[in-house]
């Protein structure tokens, strides 16, 4: 398949390198990612502005875009690779959660909804590195490559028929964890984000950030929130990237019986 990568991280993250790796040498792999870090972006575009392209060498083809994630999935299915027609969108695997109402802040989740107005089928990838609950950053770039082999494994999984859902999309998110139980197909949960507000003086200018600890206070084992804190891979079907597509979620209830022991 040809294959484009994209995400919210820039393109010299270690989720979307990693899975890059783990691709290139069963597909045809190129890269749009954005040049500088575009977390939480959601799916903002630039209208106007005139952004810096710079094309990457050495093993990786393709292009790092000053613009957002949502620019880069349109660029690059609009004519970046010239006549290039993707199969598929990957846009991750991102460096944190993007469950329940993360999606809607969720750069990564809106590359693949842009992908998915272009007319192109798209997977969003997360890994749920959590620094607050003590994950260890140090085990991240083998925990990423276990991620992209399972990636791998389930889009390889998927039968022609799920590429024609032209107005849905897949979020993936995985648990920090070289041993996860299985994949889950599973509702959206909800977060609570625990945001505050705060305000303080810096050499003589107001300034204001805002500080959260997400808790998940969903119940349900339905729920992506519940199932990722029991280190299932969680799968919803979003149709137009934003609500629960029952129909598309039905025809994914196969990969829960995919085998992850050899993986």
């Amino acid at each position: 398949m040809n294959i484009l990568f994209t995400n919210d991280d820039g393109y010299d993250a270690i989720g979307i390198n990693t899975a890059y790796k783990e691709f290139s040498p069963h597909h045809n792999i190129y890269m749009c990612a954005p040049l500088r870090h575009k977390s939480a972006f959601s799916h903002a575009i630039n209208a106007w502005d005139d952004l810096e392209l710079i094309e990457l060498t050495g093993t990786t083809k393709g292009f790092a875009l000053d613009g957002t994630p949502a620019d880069c999935a349109k660029a690059a299915t609009l004519g970046l690779f010239g006549n290039l027609k993707f199969d598929l969108v990957l846009s991750g695997i991102n460096f944190g959660i993007n469950a329940a109402q993360d999606i809607f802040y969720s750069g990564t989740v809106g590359a693949a909804r842009e992908a998915m107005f272009q007319g192109i089928f798209a997977i969003a990838s997360s890994l749920d590195i959590r620094l607050d609950l003590d994950h260890d950053e140090a085990s991240a770039p083998e925990i990423f490559a276990y991620s992209a082999r399972i990636l791998r494994r389930i889009v390889e999984a998927l039968p022609p028929k799920i590429l024609t859902y032209k107005d849905s999309i897949i979020n993936v998110n995985f648990p920090y964890t070289l041993s996860a139980k299985g994949i889950k197909c599973a509702q959206l949960g909800k977060h609570d984000y625990n945001t505050r507000v705060n305000v303080f003086e810096k050499e003589g200018t107001s300034f204001l950030n805002f500080s959260s600890r997400s808790t998940h206070p969903t119940a349900s084992t339905e729920h992506d929130l519940s199932l990722l804190d029991e280190n299932y891979i969680v799968v919803t079907a979003l149709y137009h990237g934003v609500v629960l597509d029952p129909v598309l979620q039905k025809e994914l209830f196969f990969l829960e019986d995919i085998s992850l022991e050899d993986i």
